[in-house]
């Protein structure tokens, strides 16, 4: 899963990471809550069924309530949208809420399919070591400090990178959004 190679490559980078596939078990919503709001920043992955979703009539959607949660408890100068999908690179295309929050701010791009081939490791790399960096920048500009960041870990082959995830009742259809605190990088999945 793409979203889980980010949340390890930067808990490799040192942060301390929080991701929903590793850490709901319980009631699901109160796990969402209680990540957001012990986040400082929110990573969103950008796809467009992420934006859909987002957009879309369904109130239980739990992209929708992440999503809104985020945006009222941390609002918009705390999250950054990170492409998932190329036919998501024209932020005027972007419709409703995702448009309306993200639309006009600086995003980290892995759209690109070559990142995610095996021959791509150095592509994901730099655009790794640049989300770490937009991280770190945006908990200094929100006043933060990272008071809990991890020595960085060496490289591991993309190939050795194997994640158990728990089984939820949560349709897992669509990238997750993430979340970054200054001791947590948070990634919740749909």
């Amino acid at each position: 899963d793409r979203v889980s190679k980010i949340y390890h490559g930067l808990t490799r980078l040192g942060l301390a990471c929080w991701f929903d596939e590793v850490e709901m078990d319980g009631i699901i919503i109160d796990k969402m809550c209680a990540g957001i709001k012990a986040s400082t920043t929110i990573l969103v992955c950008v796809t467009e069924q992420y934006i859909d979703k987002v957009g879309g009539a369904n109130e239980q959607d739990n992209c929708k309530k992440e999503f809104n949660f985020a945006e009222v408890k941390k609002g918009g100068q705390a999250m950054i949208p990170v492409l998932m999908d190329p036919k998501v690179s024209n932020t005027k295309e972007w419709e409703g809420p995702v448009c309306m929050v993200l639309a006009s701010k600086l995003y980290v791009d892995f759209s690109d399919h070559k990142i995610w081939q095996p021959e791509g490791h150095a592509l994901f790399d730099a655009k790794l070591k640049e989300l770490h960096g937009r991280v770190v920048s945006m908990v200094k500009e929100l006043g933060q400090t990272l008071v809990a960041e991890l020595p960085p870990v060496p490289p591991v082959s993309s190939t050795n990178v194997r994640v158990a995830t728990p089984s939820t009742n949560i349709a897992r259809s669509s990238p997750p959004i993430a979340t970054v605190a200054t001791n947590v990088v948070r990634v919740a999945s749909p």
